[in-house]
């Protein structure tokens, strides 16, 4: 990274510099092609004549003067300024761009750099080529006006000489001098953008080929660019991400290439469930464990699959496993000996043998793997369904693992499966920490200034493009609470953000700004209760009540509707 900011420090400064030499050529040319009235004194021919010439005073003098038989080609003039004024466009665009890629981080994808070398070099010729026309033009334009023996001896004296043309050539040889070396100076700083062009060239190209190989391979597996152009790199990633390695997330290195990951990595799913349903993708997490007690949950999002497969012999088109493994194991979670799993069947798998285990998932259900180490080396691990206890499914020993962590493993097929969300509600906290009696329990509580709260719920709407609801936001401020130190519930209680007293202050606040602008709860109005019993809407007639006539129900006919049906959709209306 060091390496990349001083070549773009010192293609910066060579642009700088190319900048200024260019307007040294150009603004000298211009002012000599004024002063030659559109002129070119390059490469022009002529001779000195000796005339005589009658004086004020009446006397005859004699008089050298310079004849000019043919003026230069103007092409040799045009194109000198001609690069100079390229060479200060170019120069100013591709400064701007290095000082927009030192700002930002980052440099120039692998392609873009090669287009740089070529056009640093074909500008490096035409400066050059230019360079040694305005050379060869001004020594041939000297020769004509230093042709005569006795003076001016130098091209330099020339200027204090009058050579009696119709052109004012006071400056001609400081204009054109300026220019040349302006113009080779130009040449050198074009050879040294070559230079750095080429050596920014091959860093990135050894960048990219050294750099994540594992992710530029699924992009072109994967077919994500067309067929028609090359892949491009991935992204780099930021510094923050890079430093931030006690996130534990899913292991987009640690997968099959097929399981797809979401930026966040809190969640993914297999890549081409819809081309190959039946095809199985797992996913480690970064982090593994070889002492304590720890435990993750997944939730089964949704399964993806809209039909069933056409192959009818497939009795399961769906498939989740969670659980654990060691590093070296298979991503086919439960076919090694060191792999253990809980499958969504009601199985528990570990070395390709099955077993029945607890019950079948579904879509919603929260499966919790939890792994114990105990000082005398024994190893439990046990799982949970929908924050019930499910039982021990598998004992081993440190001894057998031989120094390995167990790294929580998910494998899937035609099924989403993601990591569960923050708690805002207490029951839901005070439920999920009784899970973990035994263990030690710290809650972390991150909850932010209002301001910084708005500006992380625009970037998630803006990222995700998921608008949430302002009644929904109301709601869940209402509802939300947050934890306090409770002795038999957590050991630990940590703010990471804004204080306690601060956060429940604030908390309050919100809670009381959303009660103000939520709507009022509707009340029912409380109805009679009615007799579900009855055996007609009005009762039975009173001579039925008295035991002096019996009462039958009206008969009904299939072709013509029950009309009394409408007074008990009135009546019983408001208790839906």
């Amino acid at each position: 990274m060091e390496l990349d900011r001083r070549l773009l420090l010192a293609h910066c400064t060579a642009h700088a510099l190319s900048v200024a030499a260019g307007l040294l050529v150009v603004v000298p040319m211009a002012l000599n092609g004024s002063a030659f009235k559109g002129r070119c004194a390059l490469f022009s021919s002529g001779y000195w004549r000796t005339d005589e010439q009658v004086e004020p005073t009446g006397t005859t003098g004699v008089v050298d003067h310079l004849v000019v038989q043919q003026w230069g080609p103007p092409a040799a003039c045009q194109f000198a300024t001609f690069v100079g004024i390229f060479t200060v466009l170019y120069g100013a665009a591709q400064g701007w761009r290095c000082l927009f890629y030192l700002h930002g981080q980052h440099d120039d994808t692998l392609f873009s750099s090669f287009l740089t070398v070529l056009l640093s070099v074909c500008v490096f010729f035409l400066s050059g080529g230019a360079s040694v026309i305005l050379s060869l033009g001004l020594s041939s334009w000297c020769d004509v006006v230093t042709e005569n023996d006795t003076q001016p001896f130098s091209c330099a004296e020339s200027q204090s000489v009058p050579l009696y043309l119709d052109v004012d050539t006071s400056s001609f040889f400081t204009e054109l001098s300026l220019a040349q070396a302006s113009l080779w100076l130009v040449t050198a700083l074009w050879l040294v953008h070559s230079i750095l062009a080429f050596l920014r060239l091959y860093h990135s190209h050894s960048q990219h080929i050294s750099g994540p190989c594992l992710h530029r391979e699924k992009e072109m597996l994967l077919g994500h660019s067309p067929s028609a152009k090359s892949p491009q790199p991935p992204a780099e990633r930021s510094e923050a991400e890079e430093q931030d390695e006690d996130k534990v997330r899913l292991d987009k290195y640690g997968s099959h290439l097929h399981f797809e990951v979401s930026p966040d990595g809190s969640s993914g799913q297999p890549r081409f469930w819809a081309q190959f349903p039946l095809l199985w993708s797992g996913c480690r997490l970064t982090h593994g464990v070889q002492q304590g007690r720890v435990g993750f949950e997944v939730r089964l999002e949704r399964k993806l699959l809209t039909a069933q497969p056409d192959d009818h012999e497939v009795r399961e088109p769906y498939g989740l496993r969670v659980g654990w493994s060691v590093a070296v194991s298979s991503m086919l979670l439960g076919e090694d000996e060191l792999s253990f799993c809980y499958d969504g069947r009601g199985k528990k798998v570990s070395d390709r043998k099955e077993e029945n285990f607890g019950e079948p998932f579904s879509e919603g259900d929260i499966i919790g793997c939890y792994a114990s180490f105990s000082s005398d080396g024994a190893v439990e691990l046990s799982f949970h369904k929908n924050g019930r206890f499910v039982g021990v499914a598998f004992s081993t020993d440190t001894s057998v693992l031989r120094g390995r962590a167990l790294f929580p493993h998910v494998l899937c097929k035609s099924s989403k499966c993601q990591e569960t969300k923050c708690n805002i509600l207490f029951s839901a906290l005070r439920h999920k920490l009784r899970l973990f009696t035994g263990f030690r329990r710290r809650v972390v509580v991150v909850f932010p200034s209002g301001n910084e709260w708005k500006r992380r719920l625009s970037q998630h709407q803006m990222r995700d493009g998921e608008h949430i609801p302002e009644t929904a936001l109301l709601k869940l401020q209402v509802s939300c609470s947050l934890p306090e130190q409770q002795d038999d519930l957590l050991e630990e209680l940590q703010y990471v953000e804004l204080p306690q007293e601060k956060a429940l202050k604030l908390l309050q606040e919100y809670k009381d700004e959303a009660r103000r602008l939520l709507p009022p709860v509707p009340k029912h109005e409380k109805t009679r209760r009615l007799y579900r019993k009855r055996p007609h809407p009005h009762g039975p007639p009173s001579s039925h009540r008295s035991g002096m006539q019996t009462w039958s129900q009206p008969p009904r006919y299939w072709s013509v509707p029950y009309q009394d049906q409408g007074y008990y959709y009135s009546a019983y209306q408001n208790y839906s």
